[in-house]
């Protein structure tokens, strides 16, 4: 690794650092799926699960993708800066079109047999000739399966999301009052001491039409309305702080009072939700608001909490924090079905989930780095991903 590669970009190093953050987070995040007391599609059901591991998978729901599409809405502002729009659609539809259907067809195929697998293994013995014997004689069931979309329905939104912001940046170059306008607003409101409260409000007012209080991850390809608004906000929010990357300093800048308030709107939202899991449609119904006031407010406290974080723990750039972040794409695509299959064949080890989950995440996290390193970085794969390395 040259010092170059991570001198590149200087003055975003923390973004790289919690964009590396939060792919490393969902490695744990999707295992804890199986340990977490109760079936999901496609998944494996360890009978030895906790029921609190439900609850941290909805702590990271909060902020986890409203981060990602954030930090997506700044690097693709960056896209257009350096190679217009017409550049930015053409990289985007290549590196995002183009890698999500590849992913679709290569991947699609082994999280059906993993879902089979995982189905198998749940009923006890002999899980790999049940599910050939299933696959064969074709008595497979849909609520065998993870939904289609997989977890690639990030980059169906963000494909959506980029040719969005190409519509408005050629909408802005027309009517450039307009778009000084709304970058002079989104400066305002970047530095104040209100902004989590001020960007919550819209966020709040989607989610109190959604139950319970949150988005729902898509489950086919059809794009939905809310979750398009929802995510699109973010991604465009950090559109319009590269647009205002003047800012970033003050922007970034570490604020305790935003951390203490990303703890008590996770500790409030998870307090719902579990009235939401307990009671269902008959919990209380301030529950429903609260979630959905906590959800956004959570979401926005712990991303600026993140970036303040980030921005103390790497005043420097970094070789092997750039490394690291371009890894991200590779282990996002592939670390999914591993995920999935690895709680089924560990399922005879007898150690506690709270060995389990960092077990099986440090072992994915390895082999996607050493994969990462030995077929991807210096491969025509890594020249899809990311085009050429110098």
């Amino acid at each position: 690794m040259a010092a170059p590669v991570a001198l590149a970009r200087p003055r975003f190093a923390a973004l790289d650092l919690v964009r590396v953050a939060m792919m490393v987070l969902g490695i744990p995040f999707h295992v804890a799926i199986a340990y977490r007391a109760f079936y999901s599609p496609g998944v494996f059901f360890d009978p030895h699960g906790a029921w609190w591991w439900h609850f941290l998978i909805g702590m990271v729901r909060v902020f986890r993708m409203p981060t990602f599409f954030f930090l997506a809405g700044f690097f693709t502002a960056m896209l257009v800066a350096n190679r217009g729009v017409g550049g930015m659609a053409m990289n985007r539809l290549a590196r995002v079109g183009l890698v999500w259907i590849l992913a679709l067809a290569a991947l699609s195929p082994i999280v059906y047999w993993v879902g089979a697998i995982n189905h198998s293994a749940g009923e006890g013995g002999g899980a790999r000739d049940k599910t050939w014997a299933a696959i064969r004689t074709g008595s497979v069931e849909a609520s065998w399966f993870a939904a289609p979309p997989l977890h690639l329905w990030f980059l169906e939104y963000l494909l959506l999301f980029c040719l969005a912001g190409a519509a408005v940046s050629w909408a802005s170059a027309h009517i450039p009052a307009i778009a000084a306008v709304a970058e002079r607003a989104a400066g305002r409101i970047l530095v104040s001491r209100m902004r989590v409260p001020v960007l919550s409000i819209p966020y709040i007012g989607l989610l109190w039409t959604t139950l319970p209080g949150g988005l729902a991850y898509p489950s086919e390809f059809v794009p939905r309305l809310d979750v398009f608004l929802g995510y699109g906000f973010f991604f465009f929010a950090g559109w319009l702080l590269y647009r205002r990357r003047d800012l970033l300093p003050e922007v970034l800048a570490l604020r305790w009072s935003e951390i203490a308030l990303a703890v008590l709107a996770l500790a409030v939202n998870t307090f719902c939700f579990k009235l939401w899991s307990d009671f269902g449609v008959d919990s209380p119904a301030w529950s429903h608001g609260g979630r959905a006031v906590t959800t956004a407010v959570g979401a926005w406290a712990i991303l600026f909490a993140l970036l303040g974080l980030a921005t103390k723990a790497v005043p420097k750039p970094s070789a092997r924090l750039q490394y690291f972040a371009d890894s991200c794409y590779w282990s996002y695509l592939m670390h999914f079905p591993l995920a999935l299959l690895l709680p089924a064949l560990l399922s005879g080890w007898t150690a506690h989930s709270l060995v389990k989950v960092p077990s099986i995440t440090a072992l994915i996290l390895a082999l996607m780095l050493l994969s990462y390193h030995l077929f991807v970085r210096r491969t025509f794969i890594g020249r899809l991903l990311h085009g050429p390395r110098q």
